[in-house]
């Protein structure tokens, strides 16, 4: 969820929560306002027919002195007024014109003249319940219309201060530590997001430089290491030739011909991994790695005979990628010589391809180092010849070309798969 919905949502919920309390508090406080200003008309209108019927001791001016809602009772015994009750109360009334009952304020006080006691009963119309309440809800329509045109205009104003920030996150997340082209700068309203931005391109600057001195040391280094390789190389055979008879000597050049050996195959695999990585095999075709891996089992068919491997497909479509043909080859020649430099005598390597997957288990008698097993130069301790930059080139390959790899160990069966980026694991 971005900034701005959670904006937009928190400031509907707080409209929806003010607007709720604020039509609560209306009501009670109108309702007792409007309560209140009812009792004090009827008591001004008490005190007045008190003050008459004292100065007149009389009751016949009552008429001009109070509303057509009135009932005058006349009570026939003295003792019966002590146990009246004077108070201010709700009822309702008929009303003819409205064919209805009308809400009223009403309030009832004893009163005496010429030694005679009554009860004065009159009432106001007071605003019903309905009616107050219908007046708030269009009050608090009116502010909800309010709010949520301020709240539009609001946020538009913070699509258009957050707008840098996303150009930001874009180029974030696009950003290529591999291409030459520079990131443009990002105009920003407010301080912090243009700190920000001079923050992110000072970053990314060093980043494509560090990148690019990295990639030219290691490319000069491994290039210029070919040549003294192929020439110690050389001088290691002929010098295997002249201690043909020297069985002492002839094991000390075994031992540095097959460490040369070792050494070129890593300088090979650091060359690769380099040009990988800077995008050298750029021209993809559409490849059936499942057609590959059946070529390569046939051209490695003695090498599984001679260990007595046997290879079992357990399902077997066309799995179709975007690659490299190059990359195709060591992709799937990686994966197989793993499968087969690692497995036990007697062991089987089970294939499974459709077209969203391509796996690879075999069997293993060796220790499975601990860790990332993609990382650089992990290997087995039972195989020193290993560089350890197998599954390095697997993955290498996989990343820039829109596949996902995955290894795991079950108690008997190293796991590789290969997958679309785009797919998921079926349920």
């Amino acid at each position: 969820m971005t900034i701005g919905q959670k904006y937009r949502n928190f400031s509907f919920l707080l409209i929806v929560i003010v607007l709720t309390l604020g039509f609560i508090y209306e009501y009670i406080i109108y309702g007792n306002m409007m309560r209140h200003t009812t009792d004090d008309v009827l008591m001004e209108y008490r005190h007045s027919i008190e003050k008459s019927v004292a100065r007149t001791d009389s009751i016949l001016l009552l008429d001009r002195l109070i509303n057509r809602h009135r009932i005058l009772t006349k009570l026939t015994h003295r003792d019966s007024i002590r146990n009246f009750k004077e108070r201010i109360y709700d009822t309702t009334i008929y009303n003819p014109y409205a064919e209805s009952q009308i809400l009223f304020r009403a309030i009832q006080f004893p009163l005496q003249a010429r030694n005679e006691y009554y009860i004065v009963r009159f009432a106001l119309p007071a605003m019903e319940q309905q009616e107050l309440s219908m007046s708030i809800i269009l009050s608090s329509v009116f502010f909800f219309i309010i709010f949520i045109i301020a709240s539009f205009v609001g946020m538009r104003y913070m699509e258009r201060i957050t707008h840098p920030f996303y150009e930001l996150l874009n180029q974030m997340r696009n950003y290529d530590i591999r291409s030459s082209k520079s990131q443009p700068e990002v105009k920003a309203e407010v301080d912090e997001l243009q700190e920000f931005d001079r923050g992110l391109h000072s970053m990314m600057n060093h980043m494509h430089h560090d990148y690019g001195a990295l990639k030219e040391l290691m490319e000069y280094s491994s290039h210029e290491l070919q040549t003294p390789l192929a020439v110690i190389s050389m001088k290691v055979e002929q010098l295997s030739q002249l201690c043909e008879k020297n069985e002492e000597q002839l094991k000390y050049l075994i031992e540095i011909r097959n460490s040369l050996h070792r050494l070129s195959h890593m300088n090979r695999s650091v060359l690769l991994i380099s040009r990988i990585s800077s995008d050298h095999f750029y021209r993809q075709e559409d490849i059936n790695l499942e057609q590959v891996l059946g070529n390569m089992l046939s051209e490695h068919e003695e090498i599984l005979e001679a260990a007595q491997i046997t290879v079992e497909w357990t399902e077997r479509e066309p799995f179709e990628v975007k690659l490299h043909p190059v990359l195709a080859d060591m992709l799937i020649g990686n994966l197989l010589s793993n499968a087969i430099k690692y497995n036990m005598p007697e062991g089987r390597i089970v294939l499974h391809a459709t077209d969203d997957e391509l796996m690879i288990r075999n069997t293993y008698s060796n220790t499975i180092p601990e860790g990332d097993l993609f990382d650089r130069y992990v290997c087995t301790k039972d195989h020193k010849e290993a560089t350890g930059l197998g599954l390095t080139i697997v993955r290498e390959i996989c990343l820039h070309n829109e596949l996902e790899v995955k290894a795991c160990v079950t108690e008997k069966y190293f796991n590789v798969s290969l997958r679309h980026k785009d797919e998921h694991p079926k349920a």
